[in-house]
């Protein structure tokens, strides 16, 4: 069997979008042998990235056609995953080092708690200020 040229590769990889199943099958040669070539060579490298990007683009109008659809599974990713910096987050994670991973939705319940609590605390003190003042009344008159 020929060894597979780099221009036949490049072919077969824009040929089936990318996917390197279905350009090794149209190479016949294995999935393996073709990803050690395009990892061994620069211009396979770029052409897979491009490939990839291209992928990402025509999923990303497909998810803003359903957005102005008014789908509202699609409305709710794109806000879940792009919408972060804005607060639409369902849970975030910090990983400390360690190996400790604290989930900030975590966080933000246990501070919640944390104020809760420390509300009540405050409130405790007052009643108690208010009672050892009368007491100190009571004992003054």
């Amino acid at each position: 069997m020929a060894k597979v040229t780099i221009p036949q590769i490049l072919e077969a990889l824009k040929a089936s979008a990318g996917f390197y199943g279905i350009a090794s099958q149209k190479l016949g040669i294995s999935r393996q042998a073709l990803w050690r070539r395009v990892r061994d060579n620069p211009e396979l490298q770029e052409c897979v990235d491009d490939l990839k990007e291209l992928q990402l683009d025509l999923t990303e109008s497909k998810l803003l056609q359903a957005i102005k659809g008014g789908e509202g599974w699609a409305i709710c990713f794109h806000l879940k995953t792009k919408g972060k910096s804005r607060g639409y987050i369902e849970s975030q994670h910090v990983h400390l080092d360690g190996g400790l991973t604290l989930g900030v939705a975590e966080c933000k319940d246990r501070a919640i708690e944390a104020r809760e609590r420390l509300a009540e605390i405050r409130s405790e003190r007052q009643q108690l200020a208010l009672s050892e003042g009368a007491i100190e009344a009571e004992l003054v008159q």
